[in-house]
């Protein structure tokens, strides 16, 4: 693990006490990438795979049976095997993580921001999937990354030192060197704090084509590619 990750690791270990605190600061924000997740993920028997599970309330809430969480913070890890005792979590790193089972559903929300070697973490995603999966990944848009900031010295977000959100188009090339398509690509929220209207008017304005683009969340669904027969 090199100095950032220990880094980006000893952030989140230092916000595993408060984690219910942070996110009630960003309920709005919460409660909609629970939304966007869960209606991708659609129903499900099968288990499900989170990457950068945190505390595990993703997880529990889209899971409807025992499902497996990742996490690079060993106190986020303690903290979700305690609360859900039914999931497996465990304490591994984006990139090198090890899983004798593939899944039809992975989940990587608000992760690649942390990561510099797309492909390493493609290649990864690529060998813990079904053949006939799906992953579902959110990270934030960089065009947001200045009112983000200023929002973190208002004290409104996260104190976050590491996130480096990358392009969209940096996103689905890496993805695609690594056998998977785009199967889906949107923005959410771009009114990212709750105000009397706004989850219609985020609503409204996600799909006007000048708009589409411009929420805070970007969200892809990518799908492996389809083996070609005979191969």
């Amino acid at each position: 693990m090199d100095g950032r990750e220990q880094s980006i690791k000893a952030q989140f270990d230092s916000l595993a006490d408060s984690y219910g605190d942070v996110k009630g600061q960003n309920l709005y924000y919460y409660e909609t990438l629970l939304s966007v997740i869960r209606k991708h993920t659609k129903e499900t028997d099968s288990p499900l795979l989170e990457i950068g599970c945190g505390a595990g309330g993703i997880l529990a809430a889209v899971s409807n049976v025992p499902g497996v969480g990742i996490d690079l913070s060993e106190k986020m890890v303690s903290m979700a095997s305690k609360r859900y005792p039914e999931h497996n979590f465990q304490c591994q790193k984006l990139g090198s993580i090890r899983i004798d089972q593939r899944f039809k559903t992975v989940l990587l929300p608000d992760v690649l921001e942390y990561i510099d070697d797309l492909d390493s973490a493609f290649s990864n995603i690529r060998s813990l999937m079904d053949d006939e999966g799906r992953l579902i990944l959110t990270t934030p848009n960089p065009g947001w990354l200045d009112i983000l900031s200023l929002a973190t010295r208002l004290g409104l977000k996260m104190r976050d030192e590491y996130s480096k959100p990358p392009p969209k188009q940096d996103v689905v090339r890496a993805a695609k060197r690594h056998g998977l398509r785009l199967e889906s690509f949107s923005t959410e929220l771009v009114f990212p704090k709750k105000l009397f209207g706004s989850g219609w008017l985020n609503d409204f304005l996600v799909k006007l084509p000048g708009a589409r683009h411009l929420g805070v969340m970007m969200v892809f669904v990518f799908q492996p590619e389809p083996i070609q027969p005979g191969l």
